[in-house]
């Protein structure tokens, strides 16, 4: 399935982003939360009430990272810096997979 949005997302849509790929990847909402270093209901209050009403950057950088989708689905603004320099466009490929692999490896452990 393919996720329309307009960038960056606000709260409704950055929370219905998320919520759509924790449904597609059969992804729990406890063991995100946990990755973030959050409760374990953290992410399912997120999603299902609205609280909070955003992510912190870093959540959201983090839950990016792992799903391998801009921040700008989670709420990031468009204006906000790059983590990394954006002229090391092929390295940058090779992290983001280095770390989405390393985020995965993190959350093992917390799978049920």
């Amino acid at each position: 399935m393919m996720i329309r949005i307009t960038l960056p997302a606000d709260g409704p849509e950055a929370r219905a982003n998320l919520a759509r790929l924790i449904d597609e990847r059969g992804e729990p909402f406890a063991d995100l939360s946990r990755m973030i270093d959050r409760p374990p209901g953290y992410l399912r209050e997120y999603v299902k009430k609205g609280r909070p009403q955003r992510l912190a950057e870093r959540e959201a950088r983090d839950l990016a990272r792992y799903f391998r989708v801009e921040p700008q689905l989670f709420g990031v603004p468009l204006d906000v810096a790059p983590e990394r320099p954006a002229g090391a466009l092929l390295r940058q490929r090779d992290l983001d997979e280095l770390d989405a692999l390393a985020l995965e490896a993190e959350l093992a452990p917390y799978r049920t």
